[in-house]
């Protein structure tokens, strides 16, 4: 009934950092991860590393989607998200008007 797809995305701080696309059979997931750490042992030396990067990863969905049901949610560094199939139409019985 779900399609669920889940990344590790570790590193974003804020909704704001990244971005979820459907059309059709596609998702495509962009964003930008800015990490930042310090290290100060002793008074000794002071260490500060940064990390800055964009990411894009476009993935085929193995069947259509309904767009208005994709929920995401994203804790511990994974992203997941789950949209529920598109229903086929189950086709229709067309009366005949006979004159």
């Amino acid at each position: 009934e779900d399609i669920i797809v889940s990344c590790e995305i570790p590193g974003l701080e804020k909704q704001d950092d990244i971005n979820i696309h459907l059309n059709g059979r596609s998702l495509t997931i962009t964003g930008i991860i800015q990490r930042a750490s310090e290290d100060t042992r002793d008074n000794r030396y002071h260490r500060t590393e940064r990390f800055f990067g964009n990411f894009y990863r476009e993935v085929q969905l193995p069947e259509k989607v309904n767009e208005e049901t994709a929920k995401a949610s994203y804790k511990n560094g994974i992203l997941e998200i789950r949209m529920k199939k598109q229903k086929l139409a189950q086709g229709k019985q067309v009366k005949i008007d006979f004159h």
